[in-house]
């Protein structure tokens, strides 16, 4: 729960402090075990976010997903009960696939975004905040997809 009350500290610094925000995150993956897969998928998908240049938010958003590979649903819910790894590929998806659009790798954002589709089936649907999560997913998706088709490299 520590890691939660950590990742939650920083969040609430991103408004007023997003220089803060990204210390604190890598404070904490500086921090963290090189073993835990889990915290590193986290805190990169996190850290990617608060990156000013497109190529390092790119490669963080690289990271979270190469060590999405390591981790297991147990894993994650030791953070949360509810998260899943599956549950968790789409967004991952569909940041690496919006990197490689603004960096104008086409082919490759086609191909990161149909993964992330492909992975709709495993958001959740459970609660009301799932439901907001995954209508956040899919709508991404479809702006993704069309800003692709166009060759739109802007960021948004």
């Amino acid at each position: 729960m520590a890691f939660l009350n950590d990742l939650a500290a920083a969040f609430a610094l991103q408004p007023t402090d997003p220089e803060g925000a990204l210390a604190r995150l890598m404070d904490m993956w500086n921090a963290l075990d090189r073993n835990d897969r889990a915290g590193q998928c986290i805190l990169a998908h996190y850290i990617a976010d608060l990156q000013s240049d497109v190529a390092d938010e790119l490669r963080w958003d690289e990271t979270a997903l190469e060590a999405s590979n390591g981790v297991t649903d147990d894993d994650l819910q030791k953070l949360h009960p509810t998260l899943t790894v599956a549950g968790f590929i789409p967004s991952l998806q569909l940041n690496v696939a919006d990197g490689y659009r603004r960096v104008g790798r086409f082919e490759d954002a086609s191909a990161a975004l149909t993964k992330s589709v492909a992975h709709n089936d495993a958001l959740p649907l459970d609660l009301p905040e799932e439901v907001t999560y995954r209508e956040m997913i899919l709508g991404g998706q479809q702006r993704l997809a069309d800003r692709i088709s166009r060759r739109d490299t802007a960021s948004v």
